[in-house]
């Protein structure tokens, strides 16, 4: 089953909005704005993704964010839960609130133990201050990598990008 939206429209149906993201009338959605200490998160609910051969493609664009021009990096993420309220309550609240990534919930970052596969664009170097910071990234570059379970201190796989915070479109194909 092939899911596409091009979000020239919204369907909230499908797709619920946490945090500081949004929908732009424009056709595109945007994680935080460009003002610190933002998270954001925007999911769909109501997809099930069948195991085997996935595809996800999208286009991103960050950087001209205050200070030194970007984030902390944008991650997308298949969680196998058994209910929205799961995902919503113990998910995607709790990793709002932790930091990593806006992803981490699980290892360092919390108490989930759960099935979750993360791609993640970091452009931020992360290194464990004990506090907000609970890990450290495997690189100071700007970087793609794989982790699982909600865990962003476990990087299985990384590979550096280069800076990717000059507000350029790119494709991303998972």
């Amino acid at each position: 089953e092939e899911v596409s939206d091009d979000f020239t429209t919204l369907d909230t149906e499908a797709w619920k909005v946490f945090g500081d993201a949004g929908w732009i009338s424009d056709g595109w959605l945007e994680m935080t704005g460009i003002s610190k200490g933002q998270q954001g998160a925007i999911y769909n609910p109501q997809t099930q993704v069948a195991e085997g051969n996935v595809s996800i493609s999208f286009s991103m664009a960050t950087g001209g964010g205050d200070g030194d021009g970007g984030a902390d990096g944008f991650a997308v993420t298949i969680v196998q839960t058994d209910s929205v309220s799961e995902l919503e309550d113990d998910i995607i609240a709790e990793a709002l609130s932790t930091c990593g990534i806006g992803y981490g919930v699980g290892g360092v970052y919390g108490d989930w133990e759960g099935n979750a596969l993360t791609v993640e664009i970091d452009t931020y170097k992360n290194e464990d201050n004990g506090t907000t910071q609970l890990h450290t990234d495997p690189t100071g570059e700007d970087h793609i990598a794989i982790t699982l379970d909600g865990d962003a201190s476990n990087h299985l796989w990384w590979a550096a990008v280069g800076d990717i915070e000059d507000l350029v479109w790119r494709t991303v194909q998972v």
